[in-house]
């Protein structure tokens, strides 16, 4: 039986967590296709397909790397940030509740709420394990990041809708969503189960607050 998800994992200046990265990947407990998006030619030859993205800068990269995800074969996409480590449980998890929503959300790994009329990124709240906030159920959310699970159609928003280069590829997003009607959510963290954590890594090390 195909993979009914393709995980994305986006490689700019840092490996530190790549190896480890594929790992929670394949131990995932729904099995997922693998592709890496590069900022820059990698350095070895990976056994995952990869895109190769020559710009030196980020931020087209990390739009890029949405873009080059409309040609996925499967019906969900997992786009992560390069510090990311899912638990085993959390892509079943997300694809659950992405049915519950008639597959017409986004998901993300952490969630943000901004000030309302401010055309600047103003963040008032945040929820997520960075946070040591663990919601009880899934929370609606104004944007999200370092992790984005969605529909292939929910993606397609994205790339319909051009790109606003003088905010974060978060905050585009977030505005595609909102222009669609489409909702975005965080989802329950079980604190003493790391099956369910967007990413185990919390606790181990800082938040990259230049990701966010």
């Amino acid at each position: 039986m195909s993979n009914i998800v393709t995980s994305v994992l986006t490689v700019c200046d840092r490996l530190d967590y790549l190896d480890s990265q594929i790992a929670a990947i394949e131990n995932q407990s729904v099995k997922s296709d693998i592709f890496i998006h590069w900022n820059n030619p990698a350095p070895y030859t990976l056994k995952y397909p990869a895109f190769v993205y020559h710009n030196t800068e980020k931020h087209l990269s990390l739009y890029s790397r949405f873009y080059s995800s409309i040609n996925n074969r499967t019906p969900y996409t997992f786009i992560l940030d390069d510090d990311m480590l899912p638990g085993t449980d959390y892509l079943r998890k997300a694809i659950e509740f992405s049915k519950q929503l008639d597959d017409t959300v986004l998901i993300g790994g952490l969630g943000m709420n901004l000030r309302e009329g401010q055309s600047k990124y103003d963040v008032t709240s945040r929820v997520g394990a960075h946070y040591d906030i663990f919601p009880f159920k899934p929370v609606k959310v104004d944007t999200v990041g370092q992790s984005y699970f969605m529909h292939l159609d929910v993606l397609s928003k994205y790339t319909h809708t051009p790109p606003l280069h003088e905010y974060g590829e978060d905050v585009h997003l977030a505005f595609c969503m909102y222009s669609n009607e489409i909702p975005i959510y965080v989802l329950d963290i079980d604190k003493k189960d790391t099956s369910t954590y967007p990413d185990t890594t919390y606790g181990k090390r800082g938040t990259d607050i230049k990701a966010q």
